[in-house]
């Protein structure tokens, strides 16, 4: 048996050691490899554990501030009404056409009106105008009142048609229309302290073929009726009529300069613009001789608050609005509160009366 050759045990040791460190060396280079390709998971999770360590940093100090019980409780102070500013409402009442018959099938359904249904919307026409009134009241006060009769209280016998469908004559209606309108300034005055009222006559209370432009309140019968009125509250010290014989009234309400008229001294046939067009080319017309703040008219059936203030119709949708092209608009009126305190108008409200 042949004998072995003696180990070299320092080779032995070197070589060992070589291997432990090329192994060594090549599981450094694995660990670096995977370190580089996972750098981005690394900084996403460490933004990730940043942002709830500030969202716990901030919940901490949340609760160290309300365990001093800084917090400081407040109360809302109720407004003293001693000095409350001073406003005026005002009501604005207009085409009524009261014995003009509307019939339900004319309309497609959309409205019924006689003079049963004229003497109810006026009932509701006053009692929320006072309704509205005492809302408003809850921020100012409120002692004086402007109701404005703009005209078209009925409709008269101007076309040949409404000699046939009127419910009543012209005379008939006025004597018709005098107890009504009584009973609501009555009811008005049991609200306010000063009323005044603005009259107008209309288009349709003329007793002519055609309008007078000159002189047309010589010649309509709503003219008699106001003056009636006038003559009826005489001794009413808490009452003022406005009897202007042209077709501008102007009122002063807590400064502001308000311009009163029917609305019928411009025409507009349906144009693209609308009523706007027409209107405010009047409106600057007018303001050449002189100038308003405010303007209210009646005639065109159609509620429209504004600077130029539209007023909507008692009798609301009717074989008129039919042929006229108008949109279906309810029956209502126009209500409006002007501020002594910032001279102007601070609020627009329809008067619904159904």
């Amino acid at each position: 048996m042949p004998k072995r050759p003696p180990v070299d045990g320092k080779a032995v040791v070197k070589a060992i050691a070589a291997e432990s460190e090329k192994d060594f060396r090549a599981h450094a280079e694995r660990q670096a490899y995977r370190a580089r390709a996972s750098a981005s998971e690394w900084k996403a999770l460490a933004a990730a554990y940043l942002q709830q360590y500030e969202l716990c940093q901030t919940r901490l100090e949340t609760m160290l501030y309300l365990k001093e019980d800084r917090l400081v409780e407040r109360v809302v102070v109720e407004p003293t009404r001693s000095g409350a500013s001073e406003s005026v409402a005002c009501l604005v009442a207009s085409d009524w056409h009261v014995e003009e018959e509307v019939k339900p099938q004319s309309v497609q359904g959309k409205n019924r009106y006689n003079l049963g249904v004229a003497e109810q919307r006026l009932d509701h026409l006053w009692r929320n105008t006072v309704s509205l009134l005492d809302a408003a009241r809850a921020s100012t006060r409120i002692d004086r009142m402007v109701l404005f009769l703009l005209g078209d209280l009925y409709s008269g016998h101007i076309h040949e048609e409404l000699r046939e469908t009127t419910l009543l004559s012209p005379v008939e209606s006025i004597l018709w229309l005098k107890p009504r309108i009584t009973s609501g300034i009555d009811y008005l005055l049991k609200h306010v302290s000063k009323l005044e009222v603005v009259c107008k006559v209309g288009n349709h209370s003329r007793i002519t073929f055609k309008q007078h432009l000159s002189n047309p309140e010589q010649h309509s019968l709503e003219w008699l009726l106001y003056h009636w009125l006038a003559n009826h509250y005489q001794a009413e010290k808490r009452l003022r009529f406005h009897l202007t014989p042209s077709y501008h009234t102007f009122i002063d309400i807590l400064g502001v300069k308000v311009r009163a008229h029917h609305g019928d001294a411009f025409r507009y046939q349906g144009g693209i613009g609308g009523l706007l067009v027409p209107m405010n080319l009047a409106l600057s017309r007018w303001n050449q001789a002189e100038v308003a703040d405010q303007d209210v008219m009646g005639h065109w059936h159609s509620y429209f608050p504004g600077r130029a203030l539209v007023n909507g119709s008692l009798i609301g949708y009717s074989p008129l609005s039919v042929r006229f092209r108008s949109g279906f608009e309810p029956p209502q009126q126009a209500f409006f509160i002007i501020s002594g305190k910032h001279r102007r108008v601070t609020q627009h409200s329809p008067v619904f009366v159904e």
